[in-house]
């Protein structure tokens, strides 16, 4: 079976808002610590809760810049490793990305042939269906 595709923008509109919260807490944190005396235990208590707000953020933000620059790199890996070990079919081209209908080149039993998938089960290459293994 040919994995599907995981949805990104659930996560991304997920993590922008997670970001966000954080953010706008690191910012009330930090009026509160303005408007403290300084030294006391309550600008010490905000300092402390603004500075761990906007690192969360951050943390969070550099969450979402890695996902979003790797989705569709580990995508093709779980791909690419189906077919090699379902179907028999290895790339040709490497790090070769894979969309749905769209022909690639591959190799089949030691043949250059251009193959499509069409998800969950099937692929054709050279205009054959390729079985897969048992």
């Amino acid at each position: 079976m040919i994995p599907a595709p995981v949805p990104v923008f659930p996560m991304v509109a997920i993590l922008v808002a997670v970001a966000g919260v954080f953010f706008y807490a690191s910012f009330q944190a930090g009026r509160g610590t303005a408007r403290s005396d300084r030294g006391t235990s309550l600008w010490r208590r905000s300092l402390a809760v603004a500075v761990a707000a906007a690192v969360l953020g951050v943390v969070t933000s550099a969450f979402l810049v890695n996902i979003l620059a790797s989705h569709d790199r580990n995508y093709n890996m779980a791909v690419w490793a189906s077919l090699a070990k379902n179907y028999g079919v290895q790339s040709a081209i490497p790090e070769q990305g894979l969309k749905e209908g769209i022909p690639f080149a591959a190799i089949v039993n030691g043949k250059n042939v251009e193959c499509t998938i069409t998800l969950p089960r099937t692929v054709v290459c050279d205009g054959e269906t390729v079985p897969p293994n048992s």
